[in-house]
Order: C-alpha cells, then structure tokens, then sequence
C-alpha cells in the first residue's frame, strides 16, 4: 500500500464514476475500490495518514495507485489536508456543464426515491440529449 499518485475529484455527477471505471481497466492502474473521504471526513481523517494508506490498493513498481474521492473538491478543508500529506499528488478534475450535470443529478435522485425513472422522464432525457 502507498499514498495514491493521482486522485479524482470533481463536481457530483460530472463523470468521475465512470472515469474510474474506465482507468481500472488498464492493467498498470489500481483503484481504491471505494471513496474514501479520507481528506474530507473529520472521523476518517482522526484515523490518521496509515490508515489513509492501508486503504489504497497493494501496488508493485511501475503501477500507478489511484483514489477517487470526488468530493474533495468541493470540501473546505481537503486542499490544505492534501497539500500536507503530499505535494507530490496529481489531482484530476472532472468538471461537466452545469446545465447536464444538475439533469443527470434530478434524474439520479428521481431514480433513488422512486425505484425507477418514469417514461416520462426517460424520453424526456432522450430528447433533451439527443434531439
């Protein structure tokens, strides 16, 4: 385990799920397997930077660890923590325009109180995506 060489942020719904998807398929990339909200949460952050490691993916040499933690970039106090526990980290900011970003977040939201998305708002979707 080590500190993560880069790690994803970004604005909630801007893509950052499907990023890491995408990263964990080369084969020189490991993913944490969750968001950790080490840099974010006061209670994971009292853990301390060892258990902050230890939650990162074993590594060989020649691979790159990766966290995706997007919420950090809208945390207050994450940029001071990171900047603290290394300079030496990448961060990768994922950003959408905001316009798609709050319809796909209406949608995800209308999806976890309901179950399902009606056909409304499915073909709603299709037409303000697609034409």
């Amino acid at each position: 385990h080590r500190f993560p060489d880069v790690i994803i942020i970004g604005a909630k719904k801007s893509g950052t799920s499907v990023l890491r998807q995408m990263l964990s398929q080369h084969p020189l990339i490991k993913i944490a397997e969750k968001e950790i909200f080490y840099f974010s949460d006061p209670n994971r952050y009292q853990c301390g930077i060892s258990w902050y490691i230890e939650q990162m993916p074993i590594t060989k040499k020649g691979e790159l660890t990766l966290e995706k933690s997007p919420q950090y970039f809208s945390s207050r106090v994450s940029p001071e923590r990171l900047k603290l526990a290394s300079s030496d980290v990448k961060l990768l900011l994922i950003v959408r325009n905001p316009l798609y970003r709050t319809i796909s977040n209406y949608f995800f939201l209308q999806k976890i109180r309901n179950g399902k998305i009606d056909k409304t708002a499915s073909t709603f979707r299709k037409r303000f995506y697609h034409g």
